[in-house]
C-alpha cells in the first residue's frame, strides 16, 4: 500500500471566511479543490488553533 503525501490546510481564511468564533461562509471552489486533492491520493489535514469548548 502507498503511503498518501499530507497536505496540510488552514481552517479560517482558507477553507472558510474567518468570522471566529462563528464559521464563516466556505471559500468558492476550496471543497472541489480537496475533493480533487483527496481523490488524487493526497492525505488532508485541516490547520487551526480553534479550540473544542
Amino acid at each position: 500500500m502507498m503511503e498518501k503525501t499530507p497536505i496540510v490546510i488552514d481552517f479560517d481564511g482558507t477553507i472558510c471566511e474567518h468570522k471566529f468564533p462563528d464559521t464563516g461562509e466556505p471559500t468558492p471552489g476550496v471543497k472541489e479543490a480537496l475533493e480533487t486533492l483527496k481523490n488524487t491520493g493526497f492525505q488532508i489535514i485541516i490547520h487551526t488553533y480553534r479550540t473544542a469548548a
